[in-house]
């Protein structure tokens, strides 16, 4: 379901054809059931490539087209999605976590808090020391 590997869909209300047994979800509960994916991803460090590709499609993007969004090259999205890589992480992973919250849900305050734990800690307004040794061999 959605190009992931495994959805479960608990309690889920079903519609079934008498005739052929066909099964249906009603109304615009598939849309829900992405947007509730796709802010569950929000949360997660690591992200599978599957993972990638299913917030990529979210955002109506192509490779590309993310690619420039995010600053980076084609391969490298087409890497990130490879069935056999790792997925991203770290950076990558917050960036892309950070465009889809803000792209997607800008008006959900959860996201806003999401958001804000992507970004670094603030550093002190101390001016850093820097102390060299000027008998060292580096000056030499």
């Amino acid at each position: 379901m959605f190009g992931l590997a495994s959805v479960i869909l608990l309690e889920a209300p079903l519609l079934v054809c008498d005739k052929c047994g066909e099964i249906e979800y009603p109304g615009d509960m598939m849309n829900a059931v992405e947007r509730a994916l796709a802010f569950h991803m929000l949360g997660l460090a690591d992200l599978e490539p599957q993972a990638v590709r299913f917030l990529r499609k979210f955002l109506g993007l192509t490779q590309p087209e993310l690619a420039e969004k995010l600053g980076c090259s084609r391969p490298t999205i087409a890497r990130w999605e490879q069935e056999e890589g790792d997925g991203i992480s770290g950076v990558d992973s917050a960036a892309l976590r950070a465009l889809v919250a803000s792209l997607r849900f800008s008006d959900d305050p959860r996201a806003a808090e999401i958001l804000r734990s992507l970004m670094p800690a603030r550093r002190s307004p101390e001016p850093r020391k820097y102390e060299l040794p000027m008998g060292s061999a580096a000056f030499a």
